[in-house]
């Protein structure tokens, strides 16, 4: 009797959980995906998408109070070079690769996780069996008003396939979310204080490095 009670009671609940990670799949994460940006925004082919043609893609964008140049001042300082390394925090491991460079209107970064050791690294030699790759790219656009729209661009693969969309559609999509979701709110506040009180920022390593960095985590 219990038994039978038991099962009548997991068929509902079965359908209940199926149910919600549908619209978790279907209507959530797709908004979490184009947060802050126009269809437009979404579908325009930007710089960096080249490195990685196919997989899962996110665009999220914000307008600051700030001009470009300003902005650009918070998030990629020092300067940097493309092929220079780029470490997420000031004395960090240098674990992003700068991959486009175009002062103050284009930042792309790469990164690359592999499980066998841990961490993330900067791709060298060929990939193993086993690894996500993640490329963000930050892109300006002066607006009238001494504003700036910021978009960022992330695009993500890896192998093997079915681990890599499980741990995505699970973990790494809304982690991801959170994190720009923050980098925005940072970059807010300081760029546009900056703007305000005519302050500039220390030399602490590329800004998305520090407390914003490239979302801390490409």
């Amino acid at each position: 009797m219990i038994g039978r009670r038991r099962a009548a009671l997991f068929g509902p609940l079965a359908g209940l959980a199926l149910l919600a990670l549908y619209g978790y799949g279907r209507l959530l994460l797709p908004r979490l995906a184009r947060y802050g940006a126009s269809r437009a925004e979404a579908g325009a082919r930007l710089p960096g998408d080249e490195l990685i043609p196919d997989g899962v893609v996110s665009t999220m964008a914000v307008t600051l109070q700030a001009p470009p140049e300003r902005v650009w001042a918070w998030l990629a300082r020092p300067d940097l070079k493309v092929g220079a390394r780029a470490a997420p925090q000031p004395g960090g491991d240098p674990h992003f690769t700068v991959e486009v460079l175009d002062a103050p209107h284009t930042l792309v970064l790469s990164s690359d996780q592999r499980p066998s050791r841990g961490r993330m690294t900067v791709p060298e030699g060929p990939l193993p069996p086993v690894y996500r790759t993640t490329v963000r790219g930050f892109h300006l656009r002066a607006l009238p008003g001494g504003r700036t729209r910021l978009v960022v661009r992330t695009r993500s693969e890896g192998r093997p396939r079915a681990v890599v969309w499980l741990a995505d559609f699970l973990f790494n999509r809304p982690a991801s979310f959170l994190r720009q979701l923050r980098q925005f709110q940072e970059l807010a506040a300081l760029a546009e204080a900056k703007e305000e009180t005519g302050a500039g920022p220390v030399d602490e390593g590329p800004a998305d490095a520090r407390p914003s960095a490239s979302a801390r985590g490409v």
